[in-house]
């Protein structure tokens, strides 16, 4: 068994910058890779998903018809409303990160 530490490695930029592309590429060699938007995309596009049902009382304008947030709502709305960012990042951080230290497991 390995006992060396694990090494994480965030890869962060703007829309269209490459991200992907080097996610790939380590994963070619090998990496663990954990694509935290995929995460999150499916967190609130599951209606059932406790983060969404708390959104969902706070927001409800921005739910659809189907229980998911909103196409669009994330850039379009939290972005211009800073108070209302930081409420969804407190309900959604939390099972994030829960799901982050499973992953690492």
């Amino acid at each position: 068994m390995n006992n060396r530490p694990i090494r994480l490695l965030e890869l962060s930029g703007p829309i269209a910058s490459g991200k992907s592309t080097v996610r790939q590429m380590f994963e070619s060699f090998g990496v663990c890779c954990l694509e935290i938007d995929a995460v999150i995309r499916g967190m609130h596009q599951d209606p059932e998903h406790p983060a969404l049902l708390a959104l969902a009382k706070q927001f409800p304008h921005l739910i659809d018809a189907h229980g998911k947030l909103r196409r669009g709502s994330l850039v379009n709305y939290f972005s211009h409303h800073p108070k209302d960012n930081h409420i969804l990042k407190s309900i959604f951080f939390p099972y994030l990160y829960d799901y982050v230290q499973s992953w690492m497991q």
